[in-house]
């Protein structure tokens, strides 16, 4: 897709989007709930110096496979990647909504997967991931707060989608 094509797609949007309301973080109404209200429980065992982990989140900035997405965490080899198909491994793509499991002898813990734009879990922000965050924000489809897809399109982490979100989304787009 060429890149004319794209900056005219993001003038497009950045006029839609400023005619509308910015939707709420559920989508419709005033609900001052937070992903964190959300989600009961903490990751404890999960370490990383590279990936932000927090609120059952792991936040990856960018496409990674799992042998690269694994050996980033303190402890790899307690460490496993899965989605609804099965086992992530090798040179597989991690995908937002997949989930990281440690699992020590006594200790376990989970996590869920955030690849930043990757909003409709194919591994990689791209065009589709902008039209996602767009139809929310002009409330033609939600993207349910606390969920994967929300926190990934949710750059500035404010749990309300936006024209900054959106703005974000395509340089990420761009430089990929």
């Amino acid at each position: 897709m060429s890149k004319r094509f794209i900056s005219f797609f993001v003038a497009f949007i950045l006029c839609v989007s400023s005619l509308c309301v910015f939707a709420s973080a559920d989508g419709y109404g005033d609900n001052n709930t937070t992903v964190k209200d959300t989600l009961s429980d903490e990751v404890d065992w999960l370490e990383s110096g590279t990936y932000k982990i927090e609120n059952g989140f792991v936040f990856v900035d960018g496409a990674v496979t799992a042998e690269k997405f694994i050996h980033n965490f303190t402890n790899p080899s307690k460490v496993t990647v899965s989605n609804k198909a099965g086992s992530v491994t090798g040179s597989k793509a991690v995908a937002t909504g997949d989930t990281v499991r440690y699992d020590g002898t006594e200790e376990k813990d989970e996590a869920t997967v955030v690849i930043r734009g990757d909003v409709d879990c194919n591994g990689k922000a791209t065009v589709t991931d902008i039209i996602k965050v767009r139809s929310h924000i002009l409330k033609t489809s939600i993207i349910k707060l606390g969920t994967a897809e929300f926190a990934a399109a949710d750059f500035d982490d404010n749990n309300v989608l936006s024209v900054t979100d959106i703005t974000s989304l395509v340089a990420v787009v761009l430089n990929s």
